[in-house]
């Protein structure tokens, strides 16, 4: 019976031994995991906020865009409803504005062989009576004048003259709104936002994200459309975002930016 007691309590001391063994392993994995979720946890958090204030500031950014006869640029936020609504925008592309250099050029040339006239005079003439001479660019093969502009618009005379032949001369107005013309709103979203992403995410095999997904979807009720979707780089891995949206017509249009690592 000693015997066979004492059997009983080896046995019993070893299953205990086992059980504070597996114990012990479950609590230390337990909290190394604890540790790990959470460490990667306040990543993702941080990562995610810092997308969410990227993504606010991207969509009050002034564009380059206006609508109609009002001079005043529109925020992407705007620009967002505009393209849903396939709007143009007036002054998609590059404008003269006052206090800006420009030149200003003259194409004299003879008739007959279409030979600039480069041993000619040009004289450029402002509203206030004040003229001057024109320089002849060989590289162009035109009379050339840089002007600053101090007013919106300027009426401006030339005169040109040269010995045996024809002169020529006449009125050219320049104004704000010269090189204004209309672009399609869409493609002015798309250009301003890849400029913007790119200026502030470094995407790509050698960088920790390699690639971003910028998608807007306008909706009312149960209609939904795509407005843009932009893709760079790959997004097969981790993704961290955010996402918002701002009211369009009837509805709304979602919009949500996330980098891939």
């Amino acid at each position: 019976m000693n015997k066979l007691r004492k059997i009983n309590r080896k046995g019993q001391e070893e299953i205990v031994g086992f059980v504070v063994i597996v114990v012990l392993v479950a609590v230390v994995f337990l909290v190394v995991l604890g540790l790990y979720l959470r460490r990667d946890v306040s990543v993702i958090q941080r990562d995610s906020g810092d997308v969410k204030q990227f993504l606010e500031s991207t969509m009050e950014y002034t564009t380059e865009c206006t609508i109609g006869s009002d001079d005043e640029h529109i925020s992407v936020s705007e620009l967002l409803g505009n393209c849903y609504n396939k709007e143009e925008c007036v002054s998609g592309g590059d404008k003269i504005i006052p206090d800006k250099n420009v030149y200003f050029y003259v194409d004299y040339i003879d008739k007959t062989s279409g030979i600039a006239l480069s041993s000619g005079n040009c004289y450029i003439k402002f509203p206030d009576g004040v003229s001057d001479l024109m320089k002849f660019n060989y590289t162009k093969g035109l009379f050339e004048y840089k002007i600053t502009f101090a007013t919106d618009s300027y009426d401006i005379d030339y005169t040109c003259s040269a010995p045996g032949y024809d002169g020529e001369n006449g009125t050219y107005t320049i104004d704000n709104k010269i090189n204004q013309q209309n672009v399609d709103s869409c493609e002015v979203l798309k250009r301003t936002l890849v400029g913007i992403i790119d200026g502030n995410w470094k995407v790509g095999s050698e960088w920790p994200f390699k690639g971003y997904l910028f998608n807007a979807t306008y909706s009312s009720g149960s209609f939904k459309e795509e407005v843009i979707f932009i893709k760079e780089g790959t997004c097969a891995g981790k993704k961290i975002g955010a996402e918002d949206f701002t009211p369009s017509d009837l509805g709304t249009i979602s919009y949500s930016f996330e980098l891939c690592s």
